[in-house]
């Protein structure tokens, strides 16, 4: 879905764009890497180690979420 909205912007438009995500980022300006950002987050989850955790909502978004 990310592509296919990003894909009918042109380069100039792409770049803006990108740049505006990296500013509305407050840790750090950097887009998210699947890898290095939700994998751990998911292997916590699926750990015993989230075994008293119920009902939590977490957030993998640089900070996004709390500054709006």
């Amino acid at each position: 879905m990310f592509d296919k909205y990003t894909n009918s912007l042109g380069p100039e438009e792409h770049a803006a764009y990108q740049e505006q995500l990296r500013k509305d980022i407050p840790l750090g300006g950097t887009l998210g890497n699947a890898e290095r950002d939700l994998a751990p987050v998911l292997v916590f989850l699926a750990s015993d180690a989230s075994h008293f955790n119920t009902g939590r909502l977490l957030p993998v978004d640089g900070g996004c979420a709390a500054v709006r």
